[in-house]
């Protein structure tokens, strides 16, 4: 016999109704796309070379060389290799 360990079941799936789970699925298309470009921003921000634009961007990327320095010392505090 298995103790019951006070779980009850009509009571689990009350407190899912109260926490408000819902199914990636049912997430607007907005959040979907904000987390994309959310994902892709720290992967620009993050990676190691700052010259990552400069094949689609060519010199015009040169300006945008300051985001690599600005996050740099953030990278070493993240433990992400940059050297």
């Amino acid at each position: 016999m298995t103790p019951n360990r006070g779980e009850d079941p009509e009571k689990e799936a009350s407190m899912e109704k109260a926490l408000g789970r819902r199914h990636p699925s049912t997430l607007p298309l907005w959040s979907l796309l904000a987390l994309a470009l959310l994902l892709v921003a720290l992967f620009v921000l993050l990676s190691a070379s700052g010259a990552l634009l400069a094949p689609l961007l060519g010199q015009a990327a040169a300006p945008f060389d300051y985001l690599h320095e600005f996050a740099h010392d953030g990278r070493h505090l993240l433990g992400v290799p940059c050297h």
